[in-house]
């Protein structure tokens, strides 16, 4: 079915799989599941972002988990703009990847060292072959930031 339809506007938010291009999504509070499954193309990366943006606008304390295990890999052009269109307007959400490829890890490490040398700040991100750990990490990376952003506030 997808995400939920209201007064022919589809809204960012749905505990469906979603198609997007070849991959898929869903959103599961607090967790952006993504499945990819051959190349991630740059049109695909638009509606990532756009996606991406709109939950994480209404949900910032939220985690990722990647089912990268069918992934091909990516276009130069997404390659390049990873590092720069990811949001980095604030702490950087946990990631964990699933069934990675040497590829898909190489090239993960290459965006979170992007993000440390442009951005100065650390990409929470560890590689995972079974899905309870993956989510069990990402559970509690969002806890601890909900953690240090309540002591944060709390500060001022």
């Amino acid at each position: 079915m997808g995400p939920a339809q209201q007064s022919g506007q589809t809204h960012v938010l749905s505990d469906e799989w979603t198609p997007l291009g070849l991959h898929r999504w869903r959103f599961t509070p607090p967790i952006l599941w993504i499945d990819l499954h051959g190349e991630f193309l740059e049109r695909d990366f638009d509606e990532y972002i756009g996606t991406y943006s709109k939950i994480f606008a209404a949900n910032p304390n939220i985690g990722l988990i990647a089912n990268t295990a069918q992934m091909k890999g990516t276009s130069p052009e997404v390659r390049r703009r990873i590092p720069v269109e990811i949001p980095n307007n604030g702490p950087s959400i946990p990631i964990a990847l699933l069934g990675a490829t040497l590829a898909v890890r190489t090239l993960i490490t290459l965006v979170a060292n992007g993000q440390r040398l442009l951005f100065r700040r650390e990409l929470p991100i560890a590689f995972f072959s079974d899905e309870k750990a993956a989510q069990a990490w990402v559970l509690q990376r969002i806890a601890e930031r909900a953690r240090s952003q309540g002591s944060l506030s709390a500060s001022r």
